[in-house]
């Protein structure tokens, strides 16, 4: 029996190495977008500055690209705190050009006009559809990324399970349906909603759920010993929390 689920639990995790690796993949930034540009001066310099609500402008994130030709794009990314957006264009001799001032957008593509130094919005089917799928398809990575996370986390437990004889090991898959989905959902709610992300968060968040995963063993294992069930509650989740870093690394790096 031991075997067959030793088997099971090997398959599941290399089946997860893939899914794991796209759950990773960029999810498209509500704070970058993708500025075009047109009758610009080629070998001029084309820079998005932004400013918070205080209107004091700076330098967008890897926001400048000299202009080769006439036109062209290219992506920039803005702070939290941003608000507005403007272009300066430095020409060859050393001239420098402000556009106008336009309130930014969450995933905001924007044009600009070097004839009539204008700038403004993107606009059409196309950019609104490409927006559209953008959103979905963040949407999408984050769900694979709740899955993977849960999956891999119950492979491990199990697998600790098995060495504690936490039979019937469906308790462990139910326990980390009530912590571990809930966490990955409240982590990621609060980085794009509220911009934390804090390791500190993480780390309360994993403490909360060994309390819950704990009491709720204690409720169901009652022929074991409370002790006992604490070190598997604890053991396993940090195994869980180490395995997940390092896998993740390892895809990465």
């Amino acid at each position: 029996m031991k075997k067959r689920v030793f088997i099971f639990l090997a398959v599941l995790l290399i089946l997860l190495i893939p899914a794991k690796a796209f759950a990773n993949a960029p999810v498209p930034d509500p704070l970058s977008g993708k500025i075009t540009y047109t009758n610009v001066e080629p070998g001029s310099w084309v820079q998005v500055l932004t400013a918070g609500e205080d209107g004091v402008r700076h330098d967008a994130e890897e926001s400048y690209e000299e202009a080769e030709k006439s036109s062209g794009s290219f992506s920039y990314r803005r702070s939290r705190d941003d608000k507005l957006i403007q272009i300066e264009v430095i020409s060859p001799v050393g001239d420098f050009t402000l556009s106008n001032s336009l309130e930014l957008v969450d995933y905001g593509n924007y044009e600009y006009d070097g004839k009539t130094n204008v700038l403004k919005e993107s606009s059409g089917k196309g950019s609104a559809i490409i927006d559209s799928l953008s959103v979905i398809l963040g949407a999408l990575l984050y769900g694979i990324w709740i899955i993977a996370s849960y999956v891999l986390t119950i492979i491990v437990e199990m697998i600790v399970g098995l060495f504690f004889k936490m039979k019937p090991y469906g308790r462990i898959a139910l326990a980390n349906l009530m912590t571990n989905v809930p966490m990955n959902i409240i982590l990621i709610l609060c980085d794009i909603l509220l911009g934390i992300g804090s390791d500190w968060l993480l780390y309360g968040l994993e403490i909360v759920c060994v309390v819950i995963e704990f009491l709720y063993y204690k409720k169901k294992y009652t022929k074991m010993k409370p002790g006992t069930i604490f070190i598997y509650t604890l053991l396993s989740n940090i195994l869980s929390f180490i395995t997940g870093i390092l896998l993740i690394y390892s895809l990465l790096f």
